[in-house]
């Protein structure tokens, strides 16, 4: 496994900072490691011989590929096809606050046996469909609180020197893979959930709840729309999605309550109903719980922010 960095412009030193690369935990199917870049530079071409999983901790960094352009910031995650090239810009780095991206290279022969586990061991939905990893795709997308917390426990592992190590290390990067499959999947069904609601229970459920979120939902409610029993759609939808049918309703209703509360004059209160939820206490604790932030304090938060970037 290798990983190549280049910058388009021939400065030593700033090559020698771009390529500050901190090896915490080598072992047989991967390479975790933390980069760090303290000066700004422009066009970095960056590419690796094997599957890789990146993890921003500090800074910014913009990432060009063939087809697209976004930032790539703290609570991101990205995975980068072997052999695809991208070109990284680091607008802010210094030496007093580095951009750090945490990075691990995965095996792929360790990745396709993680994949065959899978499709040993956890039934899909569609029983023709598999478990697989699109190596032709980029992903970039939000860290959920499962990846969250792998995250801090591959940090943790690395830290400790003691013979466990390796095989720590390894089962953290296995859980991190599984983690990462899943919500690939998820992005894809959801991707295309309004083509497949006809033949998918799942992918039809998805399209009922953008329609019905406003709503009281019961279990019993959601199961009827999904043709299964309570105990089935529990049991599939926590294997597709990685949490239950609740904690995603909950996800859903607080994007909306984050797009509802950019409007000054509107009240918690009547985000509170048009989300569904009953309990304004439950509401303002929950947004608190998943945002950091009480309802009233993001909207003002945002308010703010808004203002000041229109002076």
């Amino acid at each position: 496994m290798s990983i190549a960095l280049q910058q388009s412009r021939p400065d030593r030193e700033a090559v020698e900072s771009i390529e500050d690369k901190v090896v915490f935990g080598n072992t047989e199917h991967f390479e975790f490691s933390i980069y760090n870049t303290s000066v700004q530079a422009k066009g970095v071409v960056f590419k690796s011989s094997s599957p890789l999983y990146c993890g921003m901790l500090c800074g910014k960094k913009i990432v060009h590929t063939d087809d697209s352009s976004f930032e790539f910031v703290p609570g991101e995650s990205l995975m980068i096809p072997a052999h695809d090239e991208v070109t990284i810009d680091f607008p802010h780095a210094d030496l007093e606050a580095p951009t750090k991206c945490l990075k691990v290279e995965i095996d792929p022969g360790r990745l396709n046996e993680i994949i065959a586990q899978l499709n040993e061991q956890v039934a899909r939905v569609e029983e023709s469909e598999e478990w697989r990893y699109e190596d032709h795709h980029f992903l970039h997308f939000p860290n959920t609180p499962h990846i969250d917390k792998i995250l801090e426990g591959l940090v943790q592992v690395s830290r400790e020197q003691h013979i466990f190590q390796p095989a720590l290390l390894d089962i953290k990067v296995m859980e991190l893979i599984i983690r990462v499959l899943q919500l690939q999947s998820v992005i894809r069904l959801l991707k295309h959930s309004k083509p497949l609601a006809g033949t998918h229970p799942l992918a039809h459920l998805a399209e009922y709840l953008k329609t019905h979120l406003e709503q009281s939902l019961s279990m019993e409610q959601l199961a009827r729309e999904a043709h299964m029993s309570i105990a089935q759609l529990f049991r599939h939808f926590r294997n597709e999605f990685g949490m239950t049918p609740v904690q995603y309703i909950n996800e859903l209703r607080i994007e909306r309550a984050k797009h509802l509360l950019h409007q000054p004059r509107i009240t918690v209160t009547e985000v509170c109903h048009m989300t569904g939820l009953n309990s304004l206490s439950y509401f303002i604790q929950l947004f608190k719980n998943t945002i950091g932030l009480t309802p009233k304090q993001y909207q003002h938060q945002f308010v703010r922010k808004s203002t000041e970037s229109r002076n």
